[in-house]
């Protein structure tokens, strides 16, 4: 019938009452569809003050969430800050990261890579329509998951925008570019013996929140010879299994910040997997979002990264410019869906 909440600071503890679980579920879920425009907010004046007084006199840059049941879905950086203008935002005061569990969250972080070392996965081929396959080019498709209408994934084009932004961010660093008929799930599983800094995938993604182990980054279905590639995939297993991680993961896809919620472990599901295997923050969206919108925020957020080189100042800095640039639901639905998942206090 309530939750609580509790902010630690270096002066002390304190203690707020949250709504019960089955209001925090409509609350998260209609502030969510606000986010993403599909309907207006039912309960948006509730939403403000869901924190209380439990950020009141807080001067702290930095604040590291640990969601638990629905908040895990809340996308903290556009929450209002209550006692406010309702227009100032988490976004605006903080630098937000949140962590799975308080087990991964008080975990030494991972000492950074020896040398700037960048893989991107990009551009699979998906269809035997490909036109890298044949002269008939296949309609390309909007959302980086799959299409409820069909059950084919189409070609997503603004990934090559995402690997040249990458390329301008880190130019005269080690870059490995996986893209085409080289995005395949065996070169992306060969790339746990490199000593990655940075790991981005801009490819299509399903999350089953049913069984999280299946959730998966979806990669090239064929070789160039025209021949089915097994597999085609990579699953949240696999990753866990192949101890593929990097000091930042990226996964540009389709709700990757989704999955089942465990009490105690958080949302298990692609980030956890490589958050467990000593990633220190992976990078994900918590909804659909489209392709070339996502294209442009990651152009903000490596050119950020390269400047400061800390991801979450960066995702603050790409969502604050996203915003400014973008006053549109549409543009909302992409720089609130991004969220940051750190392995470590930091």
């Amino acid at each position: 019938r309530r939750s609580h909440g509790w902010l630690l600071t270096r002066g002390g503890l304190r203690h707020g009452v949250l709504p019960g679980r089955a209001t925090l579920d409509r609350m998260v879920a209609d502030f969510v569809a606000r986010q993403r425009g599909i309907r207006s907010a039912v309960f948006d004046d509730a939403i403000a003050p869901l924190l209380g007084s439990l950020l009141d006199g807080v001067n702290a840059k930095r604040l590291v969430i640990l969601p638990d049941g629905p908040l895990n879905g809340l996308p903290f950086a556009a929450l209002p800050l209550p006692h406010g203008d309702a227009r100032e935002l988490l976004l605006h005061r903080f630098v937000l990261s949140s962590a799975p569990s308080l087990a991964l969250a008080m975990r030494t972080a991972r000492p950074r890579a020896a040398a700037t070392r960048v893989a991107v996965v990009f551009d699979p081929v998906y269809t035997r329509e490909d036109r890298r396959m044949t002269a008939v080019a296949v309609a390309a498709s909007r959302y980086r998951g799959t299409d409820p209408a069909s059950e084919r994934l189409a070609r997503l084009p603004y990934s090559a925008i995402e690997a040249r932004a990458v390329l301008r961010a880190f130019a005269g660093d080690e870059v490995i570019l996986l893209a085409g008929f080289d995005a395949t799930a065996r070169r992306v599983a060969d790339l746990r013996s490199r000593d990655l800094e940075v790991l981005h995938f801009a490819t299509h993604a399903v999350v089953r929140r049913d069984a999280p182990g299946q959730s998966a980054l979806f990669l090239s279905e064929y070789g160039a010879d025209g021949a089915p590639l097994t597999p085609d995939r990579l699953t949240a297993d696999d990753i866990t299994r192949s101890g593929l991680r990097a000091d930042v993961v990226v996964l540009s896809g389709c709700s990757t910040g989704d999955g089942r919620e465990l009490r105690g472990e958080g949302v298990l599901g692609l980030t956890y997997g490589f958050l467990a295997n000593g990633s220190n923050a992976v990078v994900a969206s918590l909804w659909p979002v489209e392709d070339a919108l996502t294209a442009r925020f990651m152009e903000e957020f490596y050119g950020a990264y390269r400047a400061t080189g800390h991801a979450a100042d960066a995702l603050r800095l790409a969502q604050l410019r996203t915003r400014t640039s973008t006053r549109t639901s549409t543009g909302a639905q992409v720089w609130s869906s991004f969220v940051l998942r750190a392995s470590a206090l930091r």
